[in-house]
């Protein structure tokens, strides 16, 4: 992480304290029950509208909307407004703060909205944001960052962590921050993502943070070194459906370690070629034993891939998004 020196500015009665930070990872905070208290509520909504509007008249919306998308400016913004630093309640109270003066409602006065936000309010995101549609904003796009956001946080990149959040900070000149977050219930930890970019794509990493103190093996899709499995996976829907459910059924057995047959009817230099694709196959298993698994719904994997085959059209993006 880098750290620019701290900026002190005063204007009038007001102290600015700015540090600029860049991190490029997600926030990984311990899962807490509980409500914040109604008048302490209200005192966070007071302060973070006072601070929040600040940053608009000074700096613009399209200042907020970026600040917003470093996972340790909103944290700082979590704490300074009065709450608990370490809680995964910090993502709902900041974003439900924002939204009681942000809104769709507001919108045209001060041009800045948040929208979507935890479960029932994430899925109705994309209905706030059609909503917007009278404010000339690019509706089809930011309907398209919504579903391609939440898809990569989900399948693109497999953490072991479940959306349960799902929000936009949107500007009245079409800036967009995403703020999701994830639960892993056997971890009791919650894990917030950010996402802000001109153009968002599966093609690079769009994540402006994911700020964590905890580290594990996942799939990446989104790693720029991922870019050969990417292909290889697009390459892969050229082929038969048949064939690839033959090399499923292969990685099953290695898995498994079941000898085939061809390995008992074959001569040693097979012996020796099994053994050393079970060796590669352990090491996985031992690298990260929940992802490297037998894959069991042999019957779904095949509705799935002749259903993507008949209507995939070219790149990683549609393969995201398409249903199922």
């Amino acid at each position: 992480m880098f750290i620019t020196p701290i900026n002190i500015m005063f204007a009038g009665q007001y102290c600015i304290v700015r540090v600029i930070m860049y991190i490029h990872g997600v926030a990984e905070l311990p899962l807490h029950n509980g409500h914040v208290p109604p008048h302490l509520l209200e005192l966070m909504k007071r302060l973070g509208r006072a601070i929040a509007m600040y940053i608009v008249d000074v700096f613009g919306s399209i200042e907020l909307v970026k600040r917003l998308s470093d996972p340790l400016w909103f944290q700082a913004f979590n704490n300074v407004i009065g709450m608990d630093w370490d809680s995964s309640g910090s993502t709902t109270v900041v974003l439900y703060v924002l939204k009681s003066f942000a809104n769709i409602d507001t919108f045209g006065d001060i041009g800045l909205a948040v929208v979507g936000g935890k479960g029932v309010d994430a899925r109705n995101c994309v209905k706030e944001i059609e909503y917007l549609d009278r404010f000339d904003l690019d509706v089809d796009y930011l309907r398209y960052v919504s579903r391609l956001s939440a898809k990569i946080d989900s399948v693109a990149l497999q953490d072991g962590y479940t959306l349960y959040i799902h929000s936009l900070v949107l500007s009245r000149e079409g800036a967009w921050t995403v703020i999701q977050q994830g639960m892993d219930v056997s971890k009791r930890m919650a894990r917030r993502y950010h996402i802000h970019a001109n153009n968002i794509s599966s093609d690079i990493n769009p994540h402006s943070g994911i700020a964590c103190n905890m580290k594990s093996n996942v799939i990446n899709l989104m790693d720029r070194e991922s870019y050969s499995t990417k292909k290889l996976i697009l390459d892969l829907l050229d082929e038969n459906p048949k064939k690839i459910l033959n090399y499923i059924a292969t990685v099953n057995r290695l898995l498994r370690k079941d000898a085939s047959l061809e390995q008992w009817t074959s001569n040693r230099s097979t012996d020796i070629e099994f053994s050393g694709e079970s060796k590669k196959v352990d090491y996985l298993k031992n690298v990260n034993p929940i992802l490297y698994r037998p894959i069991t719904n042999i019957k779904r994997i095949e509705d799935v891939l002749n259903h993507v085959v008949k209507t995939f059209t070219e790149n990683f993006d549609s393969l995201l998004l398409h249903v199922g």
